[in-house]
């Protein structure tokens, strides 16, 4: 989570299946084509986000972790669930979350 605040690509990259994290270097491409004050901008609107975790379930090497994310400029809480996948004993998350 603090990679996606500090929006670290090369370190959101180490957490998700190697499909997933093929995506990353487009996303880089595209961040360098936004200014660095709107970058800064949005690193600050995030900058007090908080994540914590729920209920985790796990069937074999696959699971689920409920998240609830508060603050980033938004009033409440966001809800989502991460799917997650064992590879090489290592749990990666299987998709970006949203």
């Amino acid at each position: 989570f603090e990679a996606a605040k500090q929006m670290d690509f090369d370190a959101i990259g180490a957490l998700l299946v190697p499909a997933e994290a093929a995506k990353i270097e487009a996303m880089k491409g595209m961040m360098k084509m936004i200014p660095a004050e709107e970058l800064d901008k949005q690193k600050a609107k995030i900058a007090d986000a908080k994540m914590t975790f729920g209920a985790v379930k796990v069937t074999g090497d696959t699971a689920t972790c409920e998240t609830i994310v508060t603050g980033a400029g938004k009033e409440g809480e966001e809800k989502d669930t991460v799917n997650l996948i064992k590879v090489d004993g290592k749990w990666l998350l299987s998709s970006m979350p949203n």
